[in-house]
């Protein structure tokens, strides 16, 4: 398993990725699917924030998402922006080894803890992550106006 950066080249596999999550789309972006062009401008604004954004690759395929922003303006934290699988590659311990890769990259980084948001209504996502040792820490709104938990893992 491999992070590859996301580029403009990769977009369209990132739109496959996050298409597959429907349920996800309808609860966070308010819609099932998304165009090419949220996607572009999801990417650029991650840019825009100095955040580092991945697909994550096995077997020659991209079968998820990551992103990662080594210093949060607004709290100081290393952040977790966005962890994904695309939907046919779930519940087969894949996401946990993105993770346990993603901890070893934060490890080689000498980062001991990061945050990580969930909106409110995502209840398998909390149970996931709660499942992490992830701990809450906070709710607040995100930048569209919902209402999120923040939880925070220490490594």
């Amino acid at each position: 398993m491999r992070f590859v950066p996301s580029t403009e080249e990769t977009l369209l596999e990132e739109l496959k990725i996050i298409n597959s999550n429907v349920y996800y789309n309808r609860i966070v972006k308010g819609k099932p699917t998304l165009t090419i062009e949220d996607v572009a401008e999801e990417c650029a604004e991650a840019r825009q924030f100095g955040a580092e954004r991945y697909l994550i690759e096995t077997d020659d395929r991209f079968i998820g998402i990551l992103e990662l922003l080594m210093h949060n303006p607004k709290d100081g934290c290393t952040w977790l922006g966005l962890l994904m699988m695309k939907r046919d590659h779930q519940r087969q311990g894949l996401g946990y080894a993105a993770l346990e890769r993603f901890y070893d990259l934060l490890k080689a980084r000498q980062v001991s803890n990061f945050r990580l948001g969930v909106v409110v209504q995502n209840e398998p996502a909390h149970l996931y992550w709660q499942r992490q040792g992830c701990i809450q820490v906070k709710t607040t709104m995100n930048n569209d106006g919902q209402e999120i938990v923040i939880y925070e893992k220490t490594l």
